[in-house]
């Protein structure tokens, strides 16, 4: 989200709103804090990219990038265990156009062969549950590609994992509202190759009213 991407894409204990779920499974609990429900959607919006770059005189590299997302954030009480469950559900939609397919001719040089395009869509799908100051979010993914690994589904999966702990008004730091801990396990797997990959974050929080506060983050991957 553009919150996240202006502070550096850190996001693994501080992102919120409706794609929170991106940084980590966890961080949908705070995102409803104080509401039941979180809707969003960003148009599909077109990015030309890469518009100075070619290969030969008559084949310029134009290559276009056109995204879009939606995304759902419920907050549900169960009578029965007194406990609240948190949902979250998003789809993220890239297309990129004009890509250039290349081939190493006999004399080992780089040479291009052909225009495609290019289009795939992430489906996220996270459930979330607090205790106490702790929180952990587990998250289910697929990819769906129009081009790679023949459209199948079952070849291109994940699982994200995550917690934070939240420290409300820590004594060692007075002018601090509230620090979060947070820790997010990935793990993707396709048709070839699987990685996993871990991360950890923290956020200090200083709150100045109820529509303005600062937040200082920093994350690290591993």
């Amino acid at each position: 989200t553009a919150r996240e991407a202006a502070m550096g894409s850190a996001g693994i204990a501080s992102a919120e709103g409706y794609l929170a779920n991106i940084w980590n499974p966890a961080c949908i609990i705070d995102a409803l804090e104080s509401k039941n429900l979180i809707f969003g959607i960003n148009v599909p919006y077109t990015d030309q990219i890469f518009s100075d770059i070619s290969f030969v005189a008559d084949n310029p590299y134009n290559v276009s990038k056109e995204w879009g997302s939606i995304g759902v954030l419920n907050k549900k009480f169960f009578k029965i265990k007194q406990k609240e469950i948190y949902f979250g559900g998003s789809i993220i939609y890239q297309n990129y156009s004009d890509l250039i397919e290349t081939r190493v001719n006999i004399n080992n040089e780089i040479e291009p062969v052909g225009n495609f395009d290019l289009s795939q869509s992430l489906l996220l799908l996270s459930i979330a549950g607090k205790f106490d100051e702790l929180s952990i979010g587990i998250s289910g993914k697929v990819i769906y590609s129009d081009d790679i690994y023949s459209n199948s589904l079952s070849n291109r999966f994940g699982i994200d994992a995550g917690l934070i702990l939240s420290f409300p008004k820590p004594r060692f730091l007075p002018f601090i509202e509230k620090l979060k801990y947070g820790f997010v396990l990935k793990s993707d797997q396709d048709e070839y190759n699987h990685q996993t990959v871990t991360g950890l974050g923290i956020s200090a929080i200083r709150y100045w009213n109820d529509s303005f506060h600062q937040i200082l983050s920093f994350d690290m991957i591993t």
